[in-house]
């Protein structure tokens, strides 16, 4: 079943029983943050909707949450414990602050979170290696447009898997995050760094990687 209550600002929200509607498998719930002369959903009612669905009795079997164009100011972390979640869009919002480590479980084939405000992707070591999500079945990233200083180091080129699209543009970045202590490398077949303050080609890169199409221009602005 598919729920869309797309560009309805006017609603101000949704009420906690939505939580109860079963076996969802896309929603959305995106552009209902509505205008300067004509608000719509606050923050805190954009983070209820997405709690509500993220801890309701559709939370393993929705594959697709679409929260784009709204209000959101924090990363809602119930959605690792959404089992079947394929593709999370979180673009054009207003996240801060960084990412919050969501464990081995969440395994999102795609994951949109350009347009915000985000500085930064907290790891925890997960059997041997430094982990945010997994991201074994991850095939498209994007945060662009963000406030990151440093690439994240949430991949891995040990591993058969490849990453389709990797885009971390027009953030503020400067390095690796671990790039002389460790990074762990990337699977990937275009990785964009454009608009961004790095000033050489990274050597971490070369040494880990084992096949990418790398866009890396320099900020010129």
């Amino acid at each position: 079943m598919q729920l869309e209550i797309y560009n309805c600002p006017r609603l101000k929200g949704l009420p906690p029983q939505v939580a109860n509607m079963p076996a969802l498998v896309q929603v959305n719930i995106s552009c209902n943050k509505g205008t300067a002369a004509e608000p719509g959903w606050d923050k805190d009612a954009i983070r209820n909707a997405v709690k509500y669905f993220a801890t309701g009795k559709s939370k393993e079997t929705i594959q697709m949450l679409y929260v784009r164009d709204n209000n959101l100011e924090e990363f809602p972390e119930e959605v690792k414990d959404m089992g079947h979640l394929g593709l999370l869009d979180l673009a054009s919002n207003k996240i801060s602050g960084e990412i919050p480590f969501l464990g081995e479980n969440f395994m999102p084939s795609e994951i949109y979170l350009e347009h915000n405000q985000i500085t930064g992707f907290t790891t925890q070591p997960v059997k041997g290696r430094n982990l945010c999500f997994n991201t074994d079945n991850l095939e498209t990233i994007d945060a662009s447009y963000n406030r990151l200083t440093k690439v994240p180091d949430i991949f891995t080129s040990n591993t058969p898997y490849y990453v389709s699209s990797a885009n971390f543009a027009y953030n503020q970045i400067e390095e690796f995050e671990n790039a002389h202590n460790g990074y762990q490398g990337i699977n990937v077949t275009t990785f964009t760094l454009s608009g961004n303050r790095i000033k050489n080609y990274p050597s971490c890169l070369v040494e880990t990687t084992r096949r990418s199409a790398t866009s890396c221009s320099q900020e010129t602005a």
